[in-house]
């Protein structure tokens, strides 16, 4: 009922359960819709989408409109909203009994602005999930943020329709659309350059890629094919570089080798061996059992139920961690790793001194042990034969599309033969560590840098969140 030409009152519960009623009826026809749903008062609640939010309200075009959407927002009036490249389609309940359909285009970042932001962000981001999270310098925020040369959109840049009758330049469901962006930002962050048509990798690896450059010119100064100083490599990588053999001069040998000339030594030997005889007997510390044999034959005899864990989700990864811990402290990394991997994800194992890890109880996952032991450092060839048995079955051209990490280690020449045998297959984004060999030298390192993207690892956290991320 309208008084005065005006129309009813309607209470924010009325038009929440309108909403909600409309948006039950849209599920049954299309699963897959998006609705945007905020709780609390604040319509954003991370960096990205209160930057986005903040950039829209900062602006007089859009500062005394779009301050209309916000009740709509929160009252959960946006029942679908999609963001695809340079484009957001959402449908918006208003006053009648059918959704509205607005749409926003949003033109890519300038490629100046997107010059200067990489930039500025050389050397200032290590990882992407600090950029996802907004973890970043102050001075970064001030330029991601910067009016009309950051990356946030300017007026001039968005363009709206709304299949409202409405004839303002932007009606409230398009500003419930604008809001609801920042509301999906929340959500997933990455959309935010999917929606300006970049590449957010671009930002990391522009780091990366500039410290490679000055780093690997360093490396390529040194002229000896074995490394005297270890500074090129241990730049290139981030780690400490293992310790080399060096040649003992023959006469250093000669002494060794001969028994010193004392009288004494023979009665020393004897005392010795006679307080060894009073040792007693070792006492067990620990007992138990740990399930290993898991060659290729016997990991493939499950490959069907491997295949539809994958599919099903079950199994989100496998990481190969052909890498050795060892008795001190120092030593654990693979064994926290172990332990921090998910529960969705599957450990193939190959190497020695793996009983750290061996002896967790990581549990399984529909029957598939969570770590599959294939053996020893020479049954490293199971875990590749494994792996291309599993990039066939899936119908992959590449092995690398696998939900496959590498973290292996590096301590003695044998790796170096599964390093190649792993590099022949066309593997990439191998993590090596902890660390490396003194007979490397810098122009080997340089093309596993570029060519092959070895990374070092890092630590047991950052590896784990960038493996499951699928770097």
């Amino acid at each position: 009922m309208s008084f005065y030409g005006f129309g009813k009152y309607v209470s924010v519960g009325e038009k929440r359960a309108k909403a909600e009623k409309k948006l039950k009826q849209l599920k049954k026809k299309n699963p897959d819709i998006r609705p945007i749903i905020v709780e609390g008062q604040a319509l954003a609640k991370t960096w990205w989408g209160k930057a986005w939010n903040k950039n829209l309200e900062r602006y007089a075009d859009y500062s005394n409109r779009i301050g209309r959407g916000r009740s709509y927002v929160r009252h959960r009036a946006v029942l679908d909203l999609q963001i695809t490249p340079g484009r957001v389609d959402a449908l918006v309940m208003g006053s009648g009994s059918k959704p509205y359909s607005v749409t926003v285009t949003i033109k890519p970042i300038p490629t100046s602005n997107w010059s200067t932001v990489k930039q500025n962000c050389r050397g200032k981001l290590d990882s992407l999930q600090k950029l996802i999270g907004g973890k970043f310098p102050k001075e970064l925020e001030n330029i991601f943020t910067q009016e009309k040369n950051g990356l946030f959109p300017v007026p001039t840049e968005i363009n709206f329709d709304c299949s409202c009758p409405d004839w303002a330049d932007m009606c409230k469901h398009v500003a419930a659309t604008l809001y609801g962006i920042g509301a999906r930002l929340d959500e997933d962050p990455s959309l935010f350059f999917v929606l300006r048509k970049v590449d957010v990798n671009d930002l990391i690896s522009q780091t990366v890629k500039e410290s490679k450059k000055e780093l690997l010119g360093k490396a390529v100064k040194k002229s000896s094919r074995i490394l005297q100083e270890d500074s090129g490599l241990s730049d290139i990588f981030g780690i400490d570089l293992g310790d080399g053999i060096i040649d003992k001069p023959k006469s250093l040998l000669k002494k060794e080798s001969s028994l010193p000339q004392n009288p004494t030594t023979a009665k020393q030997l004897v005392q010795s061996n006679k307080s060894t005889a009073k040792i007693t007997a070792i006492a067990q510390i620990e007992s138990g059992s740990v399930v290993g044999g898991f060659g290729h034959n016997q990991t493939l005899a499950l490959k069907d139920k491997i295949i539809e864990a994958v599919k099903s989700g079950a199994i989100k990864r496998f990481v190969v961690m052909a890498g050795c811990d060892g008795r001190h402290r120092s030593r654990e990394y693979y064994t926290k790793v172990a332990q921090q991997l998910p529960q969705d994800a599957v450990i193939l194992t190959a190497g020695c001194a793996k009983y750290k890890y061996l002896k967790l109880d990581l549990g399984d996952i529909d029957g598939i042990p969570r770590v599959l032991d294939a053996g020893q450092c020479n049954d490293s060839y199971s875990l590749a034969v494994i792996a291309l048995e599993l990039q066939n079955a899936f119908g992959l051209d590449d092995i690398n599309d696998l939900p496959l990490s590498f973290d292996i280690a590096w301590y003695e020449q044998k790796a170096v033969l599964v390093l190649l045998a792993l590099l022949s297959l066309g593997v990439k984004g191998i993590r090596l560590g902890p660390t490396l060999p003194g007979f490397l030298s810098p122009n080997v390192a340089k093309i596993l840098v570029e060519a092959f993207d070895i990374k070092a690892i890092t630590t047991p956290e950052e590896d784990v969140a960038a493996m499951m991320a699928g770097h």
